[in-house]
């Protein structure tokens, strides 16, 4: 039995880390790491929980895209070092210091972690010490933010999607989203959902990222047909065309491996399925907006081929906007996504 010595809520069988817990992954150490509810972080040591697979996390198409696809060896694990830090970031007995402290001794990390955090800095201030960051956004940001800045060092085999390109959008679309959430989100949405509307959108491609690793082959195939100017297509039916799984799902099954919130794969879900969400004349749902940003990044960058017309038209619809008057307001998003733009390639290197 596990019991935490925060909240003293207790983990006796199995089923109850799956359904109590959260956050379950394996990091590269073969340990089985997850969370209580409160937030404390615990782990099993390697050899101890035969019991366990990814899959159980899984909706079903993600399982059997994992299964039949054989993912299981193809997608690497989050290095342990990240696991280390986030148990210091997420245990309610860590002090900011201490959280320093543990963060300095992966510098490059340290780094990368405070220029997203910059970006979500209310007053546009550039942050320059892991306290004040901790002090600012809060721990469970901090965690996600940490999350997000090790991925960008997964090793992509591919050739022509380079890491450079997924973050800059990834960081892109997260400011966007940020951006639109403030001037269109539902107002009765919960108050993390600024904050979460920046991590969301820098994951919104995750399934991207997921299919790089895992096909990279297929990847810089699809690179190529979609670099030829001849070929007017979006990634979504191209990938279809060559035989690889679809985006989302692929985005579902990097929530099950790498231990990303829940509310992601929710919201890959919601993308597959559009169930009905709850609505605000003139507003938009923390999902929606998510995607209404990534349709703005798309739309300044001209590469209109790759928006989804059913999905924009029903975001203008809701919105309540002529098309000249939507068209102003996703150019209105144009500056920022310029400065996005930006960011120096060696941050990603």
């Amino acid at each position: 039995m596990l019991r935490c010595n925060s909240c003293n809520a207790t983990f006796e069988t199995n089923d109850d880390i799956i359904n109590k817990g959260n956050r379950i992954r394996v990091c590269e150490e073969k340990k089985l790491w997850f969370n209580c509810p409160c937030g404390s972080t615990f782990f099993i040591k390697s050899g101890n929980f035969d019991w366990f697979s990814p899959t159980l996390l899984m909706p079903d198409e993600a399982r059997k895209v994992y299964s039949q696809n054989d993912l299981s060896n193809k997608i690497p694990s989050i290095h342990t070092r990240i696991m280390s830090l986030q148990r210091v970031i997420e245990n309610p007995k860590s002090n900011n210091k201490a959280i320093k402290e543990e963060l300095e001794q992966s510098p490059a990390l340290a780094l990368l972690t405070l220029k997203i955090a910059s970006g979500l800095a209310q007053d546009g201030s550039e942050l320059n010490n892991i306290e004040h960051a901790v002090a600012l956004l809060g721990r469970n940001t901090l965690s996600g933010i940490l999350l997000s800045a090790s991925l960008v060092n997964m090793p992509l085999r591919t050739k022509h999607y380079r890491t450079s390109m997924h973050w800059k959008r990834a960081l892109v679309v997260g400011q966007t989203a940020r951006e639109v959430f403030a001037r269109l989100g539902c107002p009765d949405s919960k108050k993390e959902s600024s904050v979460q509307s920046y991590l969301f959108g820098c994951f919104y491609d995750i399934g991207k990222l997921l299919a790089s690793i895992c096909f990279p082959e297929k990847v810089d195939e699809l690179v190529l047909l979609m670099s030829n100017p001849k070929v007017v297509t979006s990634w979504q039916d191209t990938a279809k065309f060559l035989g690889m799984p679809a985006e989302h799902v692929l985005g579902e099954i990097a929530v099950a491996m790498w231990g990303l919130p829940q509310e992601l794969a929710d919201m890959f879900q919601y993308y597959q399925d559009r169930s009905e969400l709850p609505s605000s004349p003139g507003k938009l749902h923390l999902y929606e907006c998510i995607e209404f940003a990534s349709i703005i990044n798309y739309w300044i960058k001209l590469q209109p081929h790759e928006v989804d017309e059913e999905v924009a038209s029903n975001i203008q619809a809701k919105l309540g906007l002529d098309d000249g008057a939507f068209e102003n307001l996703i150019n209105s998003f144009g500056p920022a996504q310029k400065q996005m733009d930006m960011i120096d390639d060696s941050v990603f290197a």
